[in-house]
């Protein structure tokens, strides 16, 4: 559910939302994309969550950075030239219809990945493992029940115990 569109007529949101999103993006500059380094959805985009009116709501930080520079673009999908999900770069984001995404993903083949991820959606369906989830760390799939779920994502516990392990043992060197 996205924020209700009067959420964005307070300037000081506004800005507070702007803020947020300089800090919490890095330039790659190799590519010019300035990438979101916050959560993530499970499909790669950026996402902040944003309370209001008493409610939390989940926002694509690319669809966050259209709205507050440009505006509310409607039913409209902001879209990405450079294919990079978690990019919030203004010069990198267009309007456009689903149809539209859907020819652009077309033209820059990436629709075959998704034909790759029904057959293995299908796979787990086949051999009884269809609500199974993927690990952010390691990667592999696993039954929910072993698996940890927050605003990180999705992961084993141990394999996020190995990673909070080797960040302090680098942050400290």
């Amino acid at each position: 559910m996205s924020v209700p569109e009067e959420y964005y007529e307070n300037e000081e949101r506004i800005v507070h939302l702007q803020n947020r999103l300089d800090i919490g993006c890095i330039i790659k500059k190799e590519t010019n994309c300035w990438e979101w380094n916050g959560p993530y959805t499970k499909a790669g985009y950026g996402i902040l969550s944003i309370g209001y009116k008493g409610k939390s709501y989940n926002e694509n930080a690319h669809r966050l950075a259209w709205i507050l520079y440009y505006g509310y673009p409607g039913k409209k999908f902001v879209c990405h030239i450079c294919d990079n999900r978690k990019c919030i770069n203004l010069d990198h984001l267009f309007l456009g219809t689903n149809v539209e995404n859907m020819q652009d993903a077309s033209k820059k083949d990436r629709l075959a990945n998704f034909a790759i991820l029904r057959k293995q959606n299908l796979a787990l369906k086949i051999c009884g493992h269809a609500n199974w989830e993927k690990c952010h760390f390691c990667k592999q799939y696993d039954d929910p029940k072993n698996l940890s779920n927050n605003t990180n994502g999705i992961y084993h516990k141990l394999c996020a115990a190995k990673y909070q392990k080797a960040w302090k043992e680098a942050k400290y060197e």
